[in-house]
C-alpha cells in the first residue's frame, strides 16, 4: 500500500487577510495522458503530448474553498524548442473548489476543482495532480505532473543568454536492477536554482537539467547503502554517496525525506517522499522548491525496478 505525502501547508499558502480575497495561480507543463484526457475532455484522438495549465484559485477569507479558473492548452511538442505548437487548442473552465483530505491512508489537503481533477498541496507554492484513486500522478523523463504558483517560479533565463549556449548532452545511461535496487526516479527540472543548492557551476545559458537519481540498499535488511546522481549537471561523473531516511521539515516534523550525503565542500541534496513513486527536491532550508511553467523540481519512479509492483 503507497504511503502518501502529508500536505505541507505553509503559513503562506492560501488564506487571504481578514475579510478580504485572494488569488493565486498556478503554472506547468504536464503529459496529456489518462486520466487527463477524459476529465478534462481532451478528445481521444487529439495528437497531444503535453498540457500548459494556468489555473487560478479564488479564496475569500480564511475558507477551505472557493471558485476556479482554469485555462489549458493542449498538442504537439516542437522538436528543440519550449512549449506546444502555435495551433496547440485552448479550452476554459470554471466553477468552484473545496479542500478535502487526502485519500487512500494520507491525511492532508487536496484541492478539488468541482468537476474537474484534484491536486495535492505540496508546500504553498506546489500542486501536484491527483489519479482518480488518489495517488499522485506519475510522470515521465521529460515533464511531471506538478504546477507551480505563478509568483514563486524561478526567474527565466535570459533568452539571448540562452540562445547563445551550445547546450551538453545529458548523463542518464545506468539502468539499475535487482534486490540491491531501492528506486530508480528520473524528472527534468530548471537549472540554474538546483545548481546553486548542489553547489555545482552551470553554464549561463542552461535551462533545463536532465535527472536520473538511483538509490540503492541492502538486498537483506533493504536499509540505505549508496545513491547515484547522474544528469546535465554531472556530465563528466556521477555525484555519489550515501543516503538515509530522515524524519521531518521545518513546516512538517513527520515528513519522510531522503538525504544524500554530500561531496566535500557541496551541498547535501534533500529530497520530500510524497509517495513510493514521485519525490520533490528540498532546498538547503528543506522547503519544496518551486519549478516554472515549464518544469517542477519533482522526480518519478521508472519502471525498471527490481522485486517491486510495476509502475507506470
Amino acid at each position: 500500500m503507497h504511503r502518501f505525502l502529508i500536505a505541507l501547508i505553509a503559513a503562506a499558502s492560501f488564506a487571504a487577510p481578514t475579510g478580504r480575497s485572494s488569488s493565486n495561480v498556478f503554472v506547468g507543463s504536464t503529459p496529456c495522458a489518462e486520466p487527463l484526457r477524459a476529465l478534462l475532455e481532451i478528445p481521444a484522438a487529439a495528437n497531444a503530448g503535453l498540457i500548459e495549465w494556468e489555473l487560478t484559485l479564488n479564496e475569500v477569507e480564511a475558507s477551505t474553498g472557493g471558485t476556479y479558473y482554469l485555462r489549458y492548452r493542449f498538442g504537439r511538442t516542437r522538436p528543440n524548442q519550449p512549449g506546444l505548437d502555435a495551433d496547440a487548442p485552448q479550452l476554459e473552465r470554471s466553477g468552484t473548489w473545496r479542500t478535502d483530505t487526502a485519500t487512500r491512508g494520507a491525511t492532508g489537503s487536496v484541492v478539488k476543482l468541482d468537476g474537474s481533477v484534484s491536486l495535492m498541496r505540496v508546500g504553498g507554492t506546489i500542486l501536484h495532480l491527483l489519479a482518480p484513486d488518489g495517488s499522485l500522478m506519475v510522470g515521465n523523463g521529460g515533464w511531471s505532473y506538478s504546477l507551480s504558483r505563478r509568483d514563486a517560479v524561478e526567474k527565466d533565463v535570459d533568452a539571448h543568454v540562452v540562445a547563445a549556449d551550445p547546450g551538453d548532452p545529458s548523463r542518464t545511461t545506468s539502468r539499475e536492477t535487482g534486490p540491491s535496487v531501492f528506486g530508480v526516479f528520473d524528472g527534468r527540472t530548471p537549472c540554474q536554482g538546483i545548481a546553486r543548492e548542489l553547489g555545482v557551476a552551470a553554464r549561463p545559458g542552461c535551462v533545463k537539467a536532465k535527472w536520473r537519481l538511483t538509490l540503492f540498499q541492502d538486498p537483506k535488511t533493504h536499509q540505505p547503502t549508496t545513491y547515484r546522481l547522474e544528469g546535465s549537471l554531472y556530465r563528466s561523473q556521477p555525484r555519489e554517496g550515501s543516503w538515509r531516511i530522515a524524519r521531518g521539515i521545518p513546516i512538517l516534523p513527520a515528513a519522510e525525506v531522503y538525504e544524500l550525503s554530500a561531496p566535500k565542500g557541496k551541498s547535501p541534496g534533500w529530497l520530500l517522499k510524497g509517495d513510493d513513486r514521485v519525490l520533490f527536491f528540498l532546498d538547503r532550508n528543506r522547503r519544496p522548491m518551486t519549478g516554472n511553467a515549464r518544469n517542477a523540481y519533482t522526480l518519478d519512479r521508472r519502471s525498471f525496478d527490481a522485486d517491486r509492483t510495476p509502475y507506470p
